[in-house]
């Protein structure tokens, strides 16, 4: 009688445990390798996969881009542009994000995944092209200058930077007719992802919709810093200038920002996140990650990042000051 009692509840125990399983989404398979090029576009769980995004409607360049399906564009309240790190490997960053917010919206009933759409750009080398990933007509970079904004390679009757496709993603987002509830977009990315949101935050025209507009760099390999040097011939010099590690380079970065006339700018602040190593999957999902990532919507707030330090991560966040009459904006590139 007992087990009679018990087995009728296997069942439910069993869809429990699925449920569970399914706030993750597995990463695709894909054939080749970022160094003799993807030879596909996998299909993403959750995404709609567009091959050849436009991203200038006079000049027609186009790249692919992931982005979240079965949206309404009238529900959306936030976006998310992800970039991937140096293996160009969009398809899985873009999972790795959409993972988080599954598991934010799990643990906190106000993240509702219907209000935020992500979108992955891919930024291909002609190792992609060669390899079979993408067609002759869509943008090519070398193998990592997409991450500094450099000019595409291929094809040649197009010259677009990579910035330049970062500003039509937001400028798409941006548009109150197609997202007319619209009140936030993220730029942000991990590793090499995180070095291309920093740079293109300092590097990037003003817009008057920038008030909507936050970074969130996390664990970059190097920091953009603006420097008078003289007597060089170099425009170029070793990352390790900046320390020996990413930890190193991390501390010395904050370090200096605190020896600034007054300390760490006032529109900065400091999260730990401990027990993480260099992993965009559990940066992302970290309690601080979805903060800024999914809920944080003040807008005057401007950049996240994250500096691992030992068996600890620093996020930094970035704000940019807003006045009334004129938009001005203060970088701090952390």
């Amino acid at each position: 009688m007992l087990l009679s009692f018990l087995l009728q509840f296997i069942p439910l125990v069993s869809a429990a445990v699925l449920h569970q399983r399914q706030q993750v989404d597995e990463n695709p398979t894909v054939g080749g390798d970022p160094y003799n090029g993807w030879q596909t576009l996998p299909q993403v769980t959750d995404a709609t996969l567009y091959p050849d995004w436009t991203i200038d409607q006079r000049s027609g360049a186009k790249i692919p881009v992931y982005q979240t399906k079965g949206l309404e564009n009238s529900d959306i309240k936030r976006a998310v542009i992800v970039l991937s790190g140096k293996n160009r490997d969009c398809w899985y960053y873009w999972n790795a994000m959409n993972n988080a917010l599954y598991n934010a919206s799990y643990h906190d009933p106000e993240i509702r995944r219907e209000d935020i759409s992500i979108i992955g750009p891919c930024f291909f080398a002609e190792a992609d092209k060669n390899s079979g990933a993408i067609t002759d007509d869509i943008l090519q970079w070398r193998m990592t200058t997409w991450i500094d904004g450099k000019a595409n390679v291929s094809p040649g009757y197009h010259k677009v930077s990579s910035f330049d496709v970062l500003d039509a993603l937001v400028s798409y987002y941006m548009n109150t007719t197609t997202f007319p509830n619209l009140n936030t977009v993220v730029v942000g990315g991990h590793s090499a992802g995180g070095q291309m949101a920093q740079r293109y935050a300092m590097l990037r025209k003003t817009t008057e919709n920038d008030d909507r507009l936050h970074f969130w760099v996390v664990r970059r390999t190097t920091v953009l810093e603006i420097h008078h040097v003289k007597h060089s011939s170099s425009t170029h010099y070793d990352k390790k200038t900046q320390g020996r590690t990413h930890v190193e380079r991390g501390r010395n970065f904050v370090s200096m920002l605190e020896n600034l006339p007054g300390g760490i700018p006032t529109p900065t602040t400091v999260d730990w996140i401990e027990g993480v190593s260099h992993s965009n999957e559990d940066m992302m999902s970290s309690a601080a990650g979805i903060d800024k990532v999914a809920s944080l919507d003040a807008p005057q707030l401007r950049a996240d990042q994250l500096v691992h330090q030992e068996s600890t991560r620093l996020l930094v966040r970035r704000r940019r000051t807003v006045q009334v009459v004129r938009t001005h904006y203060q970088y701090f590139c952390l």
